[in-house]
């Protein structure tokens, strides 16, 4: 398949299935990207195969494009994914997350993260225990002398 042949593949599945917008900047990130390869040393024959069918970055790109429509108008997002055994590769990926969302941190990562944090609660707690414990032992013998003098002028009253 030629460069132009792909393009064209591309231009006619997304033909009605996507906004003007949406179809012109994918033509022209595809048709960019291309040319980028074949300029960093790889054939035509290469990029198209690393590519791979127009039909299915078409697929993916109405599917993403539909769902993000309202969130965000006049952008899109280009995910192209390659019918060859390599093809878990995205030619280019713009993510966005909508104001809400967060990344969930799992496995080792979040394991050290809860390990930190314990320690840390830990730590806290042994400064300020110590810190209570240290004003008790100097300031103790002031206190309870405190406390009975009220406890005598309570008596007397």
């Amino acid at each position: 398949m030629t460069k132009q042949e792909f393009l064209e593949g591309l231009r006619i599945a997304l033909t009605g299935s996507v906004s003007a917008g949406v179809l012109n900047d994918n033509m022209r990130y595809y048709e960019e990207y291309i040319d980028s390869e074949i300029r960093k040393g790889k054939t035509e024959a290469e990029v198209m195969d690393s590519l791979g069918d127009p039909r299915l970055i078409a697929k993916t790109i109405i599917d993403t494009s539909s769902g993000n429509a309202s969130q965000y108008a006049g952008e899109s997002e280009y995910r192209s994914y390659s019918s060859g055994d390599a093809g878990r590769e995205s030619a280019r990926s713009d993510t966005r997350r909508t104001p809400n969302s967060f990344n969930v941190i799992s496995g080792w990562k979040a394991m050290l993260i809860l390990v930190g944090v314990i320690f840390v609660m830990f730590f806290i707690l042994f400064v300020v225990f110590r810190a209570i414990g240290f004003l008790f032992w100097f300031f103790g013998p002031a206190i309870l002398i405190f406390i009975l003098i009220l406890f005598i002028m309570r008596i007397l009253d």
